[in-house]
């Protein structure tokens, strides 16, 4: 009978004679990351190593997260015999197919899945009795831009997500874990002679960062499996150009440009709209809570807006409501009234019905002919129903999709865009960078607990706003003619 998916961790599925089937927890004995960093791209190894502590072979399956922006390109699992299994790329209902066959006829088998675009699913199969299996996959992986650093994201931790009433998903639910597992050793190298600095905000006190001839290797043991990873990147002339080659041995060439350019505007006026995660996720018992942050996020926002801009809010859990009936303009009683809001901000609204609240911003009317408008979303993102999300916010700052919508493009589509703030430890950075990428904003994460940390994140954010987005983009190559007689390789 296969494992369940319905379970957080490795899991193991063990049916006995005229019993029900009795899903027991499986050792995790080991973890180890090592990643190889050349300017955005990550080459990421993981190692995962489980014990069967039982007298017979079980299967299991254990969830694990991953960055968004990645693809995992090579799997292998070797058995204590010695025996290596090597995983291919398999149509989805062929791989399930031979991997079935494959348990029945008592063999070892594996089967890696994408069940969410952040989380991948890892059946492992038959692990004979008292006898342990090493997992090992490999991923590439693009780095994001914060500030004038580049951020290597490792998730390690799947929280729950929550699926709205009238949303049907073929998903798995994930349920938190009930013990925080220890033993993560992680190696990143950085390659290159310009970096300057390398610091996590997620394990401060964990890091060990040692320079070497053109490399930086930033190294953590036995740390804690109960937050993400996130090490930041600052390299001297960050925003200049890049380009490097590769050369195979087949005589194959290929090349790499990265482009990470620093733009500045003239300000303009805006009208802002802060819709804030109210829902029963953003209380955290055991730290700071991620309401917290949020009421320090917005005080932040509210006090460094232009004279100039109009704003309003709106708190949603299971419903919504706005703290005005339209934007109103920044002036001392506005300012006054939010400001009392955020300061008493909690996590009591339900569940986390996100769509019909960002309906509500998205479809208003401009607060005046010609104000752009800027969406603030804060949250947690723990919901399960992203694409749906994704949908409305792209249909409502493009220029097009506006259009199909029946609306005036000159005030609406072409001028809204979507920012997101994610809040807390366990954050869906599936959900915060797929809504801001839609929206055409920017994705800021918030994972420690300090203010003055989340006070910098807010400003940066507010200082993006408050510029104009380029639309319409385009490179122009402009590459030599080729040699009449070229050179033989």
């Amino acid at each position: 009978m296969p494992a369940t998916d319905d379970m957080y961790g490795l899991i193991g599925c063990l049916e006995l004679e005229d019993q029900p089937v009795k899903h027991i927890p499986v050792p995790l004995v080991g973890i180890s990351v090592k990643a190889e960093v050349h300017g955005f791209i990550a080459e990421v190894e993981v190692k995962q190593s489980y014990r069967n502590t039982e007298e017979q072979p079980i299967e299991v399956v254990y969830h694990f997260p991953l960055d968004t922006a990645s693809a995992v390109c090579a799997f292998e699992a070797e058995y204590e015999d010695g025996t290596v299994v090597v995983g291919t790329v398999k149509e989805k209902v062929q791989a399930q197919k031979e991997y079935s066959t494959a348990i029945k006829e008592g063999k070892q088998a594996q089967l890696l899945q994408a069940k969410r675009s952040d989380i991948f699913t890892l059946h492992v199969g038959s692990i004979p009795p008292s006898s342990h299996v090493t997992i090992k996959f490999t991923y590439i992986t693009t780095l994001k831009a914060e500030g004038d650093s580049s951020r290597f994201l490792l998730p390690t931790h799947v929280a729950p997500r929550y699926s709205p009433s009238n949303f049907v998903s073929d998903l798995p639910s994930v349920e938190a874990p009930t013990t925080i597992l220890h033993g993560l050793n992680v190696e990143i190298n950085f390659h290159g002679s310009r970096t300057q600095s390398v610091s996590t905000p997620t394990h401060p006190a964990d890091i060990n960062v040692e320079k070497m001839e053109g490399v930086t290797r930033a190294s953590m043991r036995n740390i804690a499996l109960d937050r993400d990873l996130i090490v930041l990147c600052q390299q001297a002339e960050a925003h200049e150009p890049r380009a490097c080659v590769e050369v195979r041995e087949d005589g194959s060439v290929a090349g790499l440009v990265t482009l990470f350019p620093q733009i500045e505007f003239r300000d303009i006026a805006r009208e802002f709209v802060f819709i804030i995660d109210r829902s029963g996720s953003m209380s955290y018992p055991n730290h700071r809570s991620q309401i917290k942050q949020a009421g320090e996020a917005l005080l932040f926002f509210l006090r460094s807006l232009p004279s100039s801009a109009a704003f309003n809010i709106i708190g949603f859990g299971s419903d919504f409501k706005p703290l005005f009936k339209e934007s109103r303009p920044y002036n001392d009683d506005s300012l006054e009234e939010a400001s009392e809001y955020a300061k008493t901000l909690a996590a009591d609204m339900g569940g986390t019905e996100i769509l019909k609240p960002l309906s509500f911003a998205l479809k208003a009317a401009p607060h005046r002919e010609g104000c752009e408008r800027q969406v603030f979303i804060l949250t947690d993102g723990q919901v399960a129903n992203n694409t749906q999300v994704f949908d409305l916010v792209r249909s409502h700052c493009h220029r097009g999709n506006a259009a199909q919508n029946g609306e005036n493009t000159a005030q609406t589509g072409s001028n809204t865009r979507v920012f997101c703030l994610g809040l807390g430890r366990n954050v869906s950075h599936s959900l915060v960078e797929g809504v801001a990428k839609a929206g055409k904003g920017t994705a800021v994460f918030a994972p420690s607990e300090s203010v003055s940390e989340l006070r910098d994140k807010v400003l940066s954010q507010l200082k993006q706003a408050l510029q104009p987005s380029l639309n319409d983009v385009s490179v122009r190559w402009n590459f030599p003619p080729p040699p009449e007689n070229p050179a033989p390789p």
